[in-house]
């Protein structure tokens, strides 16, 4: 699922960047769990949607988990 409405959600390309900022703060031969990597990449945008109820949901799929796996899907990890 795409989104693309009037709230402006973080592109794939602006995940990537945080991802990337991630990973060269990390040692060269740390394990990564990417899964967990992009969603915290992922939440660096929760401030800013903090009152957006489509964001994050426990008891359902949310904005966050979409972008995940897009983001995966794009990279090749899913």
């Amino acid at each position: 699922m795409t989104y693309s409405g009037e709230t402006d959600y973080p592109s794939l390309i602006d995940i990537a960047v945080v991802v990337k900022v991630m990973l060269a703060s990390f040692p060269e031969q740390q394990e990564i769990d990417i899964d967990e990597l992009v969603y915290d990449a992922i939440s660096y945008w929760d401030e800013h949607f903090e009152n957006d109820e489509d964001w994050f949901s426990e008891e359902d799929t949310d904005i966050k988990d979409s972008l995940r796996d897009q983001f995966l899907e794009a990279c090749n990890f899913s």
